[in-house]
């Protein structure tokens, strides 16, 4: 039997788009060509007096390459990184279909695909498909101009979630909060479950995220630099998952502070920090840094860095 999981959305304000800004329509002015990653992961265990450190580095190579008609993304290419040959290896592709200008299909084969529909130019409705069987459904509403309201069901056997993940990226953005909603979907898998999250905005960016479910409270702060997002109007992050760079914001996340709470006891505070090098007004490179650990005789330092390459 299947299990369903409804997700609910609920806005308390959000995002007015600017005319220039039409939904499902992504022209920025500069073209992302490829995107890099690399990662350091250092670890350190405190015993008797003794310390102990260990890391766990991933080399700069390329994830994503991104093929352009005119003005149209048509296709997202991702690579995986080969440890035993050292380099990039081709994993799988996105394609993208239009309806005029606005997005209306990402397509990994004939099977795997999000079909994207619209209300007027607002979209209404998200619909993703694993192997040929429905597995994800958006739902969206607006008041006016704002997304209000988004709810999630997602039909799941086997637990695949990639699509689904990538597209509650394209409206949260924080690849945290999207884990962490997986995470306890997975937890409590035998079961329906339904969270709530509620944004609050600070202009034209997002300066809270309120989870719930249940008791249990997950609350993201952000800050922003005031340089472009090239993300911004991207619905195909469906199938990119740059949670940090969501389509909502016209700005580059800084700081993301996060408290969880549970029956009323709260957790201690991690903050994500976020910095940047520009070209102009444009990033060309993003690194995240997080700590975790009790602080005493446990403590990992993860660095993950992202860098954009701009069509000519």
């Amino acid at each position: 039997m299947k299990k369903i999981l409804t997700l609910t959305v609920a806005a308390a304000t959000l995002l007015a788009f600017a005319s220039c800004q039409k939904e499902g329509v992504y022209n920025p002015k500069k073209k992302i060509a490829k995107i890099y990653e690399y990662s350091l992961s250092t670890t350190e265990n405190s015993y008797g007096g003794e310390t102990f450190s260990y890391a766990d580095t991933t080399p700069k190579h390329m994830t994503q390459e991104w093929t352009w008609d005119g003005k149209l993304l048509k296709s997202i290419s991702y690579y995986n990184y080969d440890e035993r040959g050292k380099q990039s290896v081709f994993s799988y592709k996105m394609d993208l279909t239009y309806d005029g200008k606005k997005l209306s299909k990402v397509s990994e084969g004939s099977n795997n695909y999000a079909n994207y529909i619209y209300d007027g130019n607002q979209i209404s409705k998200i619909e993703s498909y694993n192997d040929g069987e429905l597995s994800c459904v958006m739902e969206i509403t607006h008041d006016g101009k704002k997304i209000s309201k988004v709810v999630m069901t997602i039909y799941e056997e086997d637990a695949p979630e990639t699509l689904a993940k990538f597209a509650l990226n394209s409206v949260v953005p924080s690849q945290k909060v999207v884990e962490t909603i997986f995470a306890h979907r997975k937890a409590k898998a035998a079961v329906s479950m339904t969270e709530t999250i509620e944004f609050t905005y600070d202009g034209g960016n997002v300066s809270q995220l309120l989870v719930t479910y249940g008791e249990e409270r997950m609350t993201s702060d952000f800050t922003y630099d005031e340089m472009k997002n090239p993300f911004q109007g991207n619905y195909a992050l469906v199938a990119g998952g740059e949670g940090e760079a969501s389509f909502i914001n016209e700005n580059n996340v800084l700081t993301e502070r996060t408290v969880w709470s549970n029956n009323g006891e709260s957790n201690d505070a991690d903050t994500d920090t976020y910095t940047y090098e520009y070209d102009g007004k444009y990033p060309v490179s993003r690194t995240r840094t997080s700590t975790y650990g009790d602080g005493d005789n446990y403590k990992t330092t993860y660095t993950h860095t992202v860098y954009y390459e701009y069509a000519e």
